[in-house]
């Protein structure tokens, strides 16, 4: 989904529409970092994944994972990557 926005400047001090700014809006579903969740397994819900990402600490490496719905907004997730192909 996009949204266009209007784009404001400032002339002589004074703010002016100008021109319109598309946006697109990043959901879940298209990170590299959302599985679905499977139809046979005990939470599924349609539209439901995990975002599931590998972290590193002193002691290792480790998967950290948590539920999201996949039209979730993820605009402001700072882990969004954009899944390429697929």
């Amino acid at each position: 989904m996009k949204v266009i926005e209007p784009v404001r400047e400032l002339v002589h001090g004074e703010e002016h529409k100008t021109s319109r700014k598309v946006v697109f809006m990043a959901y879940c579903k298209e990170c590299r970092f959302f599985f679905p969740i499977p139809q046979d397994a005990d939470d599924y819900e349609p539209g439901k994944g995990d975002c599931v990402r590998e972290e590193q600490d002193d002691k290792g490496k480790y998967w950290l994972a948590k539920p999201v719905m996949g039209e979730q907004d993820a605009g402001k997730c700072g882990f969004f990557i954009k899944r390429i192909g697929g």
